[in-house]
């Protein structure tokens, strides 16, 4: 922890929302990173109906450069990091969740990958906060996200992940259109733009994963809907890239994969991760079946997400 009064190198920003019981551990990681610059945090409340705020404004006098921000006049987790965004002082932005926790050395890190790159992203760790035996799904979908209709750009996760503040607001920062996939594109995004993405593994974020079936159903429904607008989005970018290279081939091996992936998972239903493996599945697919592109806004209701 650095000394008030420096002007802050690199601004924190959490988009919170009803995220009381989880907030505090989040905030006792940040309070223990030790670092050589000023910093300044900003916990952004997208309109929380529980504690969500007095939680955060306990941690004012133990982590310097913190504020609360009223993130409520727009809902969605983009529109609190927006928020946050627009009231960073600092020349370097990074985002971290209200359920999740920070690692040891994780601002430091992604401070100094930053130096190098328009915009950096962290890894995730999903030991320390999910019990092994909870209905939770039981895959990580990994730190390097690919699309298979658009493979040749790699996105990152909005939980962890950092950006010159000149880049974002070049941009426009987080779509906040769209229910789900937003950090994806930010990340096509930034790179179209002419920056750079890239990863470091050592910046860590120790990730919490949803739990309970109808909850895991109904972000998977998201992801799906989410799926849809960004490809609605991003048809034309696609066309003219696609336009260039050859065409990606490989579209059938993932589905078979995905056949197979899915019979083994119905045979893991005497196990909660199984149920919840199911649940999701039927969640994409009902994203995929029903859901429209009108439906947007319509599915994000009172600040939640399907984050």
């Amino acid at each position: 922890m650095t000394a008030r009064g420096r002007a802050p190198e690199i601004t924190v920003i959490i988009p919170a929302y009803n995220a009381a019981s989880t907030i505090d551990q989040q905030l006792d990681a940040l309070a223990r990173q030790d670092v050589p610059f000023a910093w300044e945090l900003l916990v952004c409340d997208n309109g929380s109906s529980d504690d969500t705020r007095a939680r955060a404004e306990g941690w004012l006098d133990r982590i310097p450069g913190t504020r609360v921000i009223d993130a409520s006049r727009r809902r969605g987790v983009a529109a609190a990091r927006n928020i946050g965004a627009e009231h960073a002082r600092a020349p370097l932005i990074v985002f971290c969740d209200a359920d999740d926790v920070v690692g040891d050395g994780w601002l430091l890190r992604m401070h100094g990958a930053l130096q190098n790159s328009t915009a950096v992203a962290g890894s995730a760790e999903l030991g320390l906060l999910n019990h092994p035996s909870g209905s939770s799904v039981s895959w990580h979908p990994g730190d390097v996200i690919t699309e298979p209709y658009w493979p040749e750009f790699p996105a990152a996760a909005g939980r962890n992940i950092g950006v010159h503040a000149a880049a974002f607001h070049q941009i426009g920062g987080f779509d906040e259109e769209l229910i789900a996939g937003e950090d994806i594109d930010f990340c096509w995004a930034i790179q179209s733009a002419g920056g750079t993405l890239t990863w470091c593994m050592d910046a860590v974020v120790h990730v919490r994963k949803r739990v309970g079936l109808r909850q895991i159903s109904r972000q998977a429904y998201g992801y799906a809907l989410g799926d849809k607008l960004l490809k609605h989005k991003w048809a034309n970018p696609m066309r003219a890239y696609w336009a260039r290279e050859a065409p990606f081939d490989g579209l059938q091996g993932q589905r078979d994969r995905s056949r197979r992936s899915v019979l083994r998972r119905l045979a893991r239903l005497a196990q909660p991760s199984g149920r919840a493996d199911l649940a999701w599945v039927v969640g994409s697919w009902a994203g995929r079946r029903f859901s429209t592109i009108d439906e947007s806004l319509a599915q994000l209701p009172s600040g939640s997400s399907p984050n």
